[in-house]
């Protein structure tokens, strides 16, 4: 009796131990994850102030263009002018000296200067139109590389928020699997020993070492199913039905698929159906959901939606 007492109050602390390492262990998961969020809305803001920066250098470099062309354009007017004024000051010098010649030689020296004139502004106005098709080209192409960039910038962050969500949803799979073996394996242990004589023997080992174990013992010999042949009358499952029968080629099942794109699969249940021998779409797509339940270990499909495996895999066949 005395033994037995001892043995309860070990099993009791470890108990306590385990739930406090589950405690800790969610403490710390939660303080990555806002770690994790924190440093992503960092390089958000810092990736924002280099766009901002970007774009405000492009825009200095447009203004100084513009000015520079503006510059450079009443440069060349102003130095027109004063050619023409210089032109009008010849012209009116030389018609004083021309005052004795023939009214047919001023006649002809007028008409070149007009045409002369008329050159000039249609040259003017070709500059001025030239400069005005040129402006709105670097004003059109400042914005189709902004609206780029911005484009770019959108895709690259509903990459990394995607990215993000679906580790977070594998991370939360696979520390729901590992609870749940545990809390399985903890069940068995916990059970009253059919022998008087039977001992409690107190595991040394922690909750991570447990939940290896008894992935291992899941995937090597299948634990006996409960009798639920009384529950199975009173509330029958509802089985979904089998996918539909995708032919492939052979070499589809012989090469190795990613099959963590699926929703629900983690590192940990990959592993887990790796060791079962199932590699491939196809392979995942031909098993049954009850099959499946006891590669990873797991009893209900409450906690492992094994049906939506089998479907996405199918889906993923298809593509």
């Amino acid at each position: 009796m005395g033994r037995q007492t001892i043995a309860a109050s070990r099993l009791a602390g470890e108990i306590a131990h385990s739930r406090y390492s589950r405690k800790a262990f969610a403490f710390n998961l939660r303080k990555d994850s806002e770690a994790l969020l924190l440093g992503f809305r960092d390089k958000r803001v810092a990736a924002a102030a280099d766009a901002k920066a970007v774009l405000n250098d492009c825009v200095a470099g447009i203004k100084s263009d513009v000015e520079t062309l503006m510059g450079r354009f009443q440069r060349e007017r102003m130095q027109m002018s004063a050619e023409s004024q210089e032109n009008m000051g010849r012209f009116q010098r030389e018609r004083m000296q021309m005052s004795a010649e023939s009214q047919e030689n001023l006649d002809l020296f007028i008409s070149r200067l007009k045409a002369e004139v008329l050159a000039l502004k249609q040259e003017t106005a070709e500059l001025m139109q030239a400069y005005a098709v040129s402006r709105r080209r670097q004003a059109k192409l400042s914005h189709d590389e902004r609206s780029l960039f911005t484009a770019s910038l959108s895709r690259q962050i509903s990459a990394l928020m995607e990215q993000f969500r679906k580790s977070r949803a594998d991370m939360s799979d696979d520390v729901k699997a590992d609870l749940l073996v545990f809390l399985t394996k903890l069940k068995e242990s916990v059970r009253t020993p059919k022998s008087p004589t039977a001992k409690i023997q107190p595991s040394r080992k922690d909750d991570r070492s447990d939940a290896e174990q008894a992935r291992v013992k899941a995937r090597v010999v299948p634990p006996k199913k409960p009798d639920l042949s009384a529950e199975r009358k009173q509330t029958p499952p509802v089985e979904p039905p089998a996918p539909e029968p995708i032919p492939h080629p052979s070499v589809e099942e012989s090469w190795p698929d990613d099959l963590t794109v699926i929703r629900g699969i983690g590192q940990s249940m990959n592993a887990r159906l790796k060791d079962a021998g199932i590699t491939t779409f196809a392979q995942l797509a031909k098993k049954q959901p009850q099959e499946l339940l006891d590669i990873v270990g797991v009893k209900s499909a409450k906690f492992v939606n094994v049906n939506e495996w089998i479907a996405q895999a199918a889906d993923w066949l298809k593509k």
